[in-house]
C-alpha cells in the first residue's frame, strides 16, 4: 500500500518536503477518548506516538511511511525548532478571534498571507518562519 488514499501520511509527505520535521500523534477517539488509552489523557489527539516525542521527528520518506503504516490515523505533529518555524496559535475557546482582531488592527492584514492550519479544537495555526536566533516557546501571550 503506497499510503496515496491516506491524507494524513499524505500532509505529513508535504509537510517533510517542505523540510518540516514531522511526527505521529495519538488520534482523538468518535468518544472523545484518545489512542493512548490512557482514561486521564489531558492532550487527547495531541501527544506524540513515538517514544522520543518531537525529538524523533524526520523529514525521511521512508520513517514516515513506516509510522503511518503502523497508524494509519495517526494525527501529523511537527517539530518547529527543527523545522525552523514559529506557529501562532489561535484559540476562539479562550479570547483567540478577539486577540488576532486587536493583532489585525494594529499590524494590519499582510501578515496573515502565510500557510494556515485548522486544528481539531476549532482553533488556526498560522505558520511563519523563524527569526534568527529563534523566539523561544511562549504561552498565553494574549488571551487566547
Amino acid at each position: 500500500m503506497d499510503g496515496v488514499d491516506n491524507p494524513r501520511l499524505q500532509a505529513a509527505l508535504k509537510y517533510a518536503s517542505r523540510s518540516w520535521f514531522v511526527f505521529p500523534c495519538h488520534t482523538p477517539g468518535a468518544d472523545g477518548t484518545c489512542s493512548c488509552r490512557h482514561r486521564d489523557c489531558q492532550d487527547t489527539g495531541k501527544h506524540p506516538r513515538t517514544m522520543n516525542g518531537f525529538k524523533d521527528a524526520s523529514v525521511d520518506e521512508s520513517q514516515i511511511r513506516k509510522w503511518w503504516g503502523m497508524w494509519p490515523d495517526a494525527n501529523v505533529g511537527i517539530a518547529c525548532g527543527p523545522s525552523g518555524l514559529h506557529v501562532l496559535d489561535i484559540d476562539p475557546r479562550h479570547g483567540g478571534d478577539e486577540s488576532l482582531a486587536d493583532l489585525r488592527t494594529k499590524h494590519g492584514e499582510e501578515w496573515l498571507a502565510t500557510c494556515i492550519v485548522q486544528t481539531g479544537g476549532g482553533g488556526t495555526h498560522y505558520y511563519y518562519r523563524a527569526a534568527t536566533p529563534p523566539l523561544r516557546n511562549r504561552a498565553g501571550v494574549l488571551p487566547g
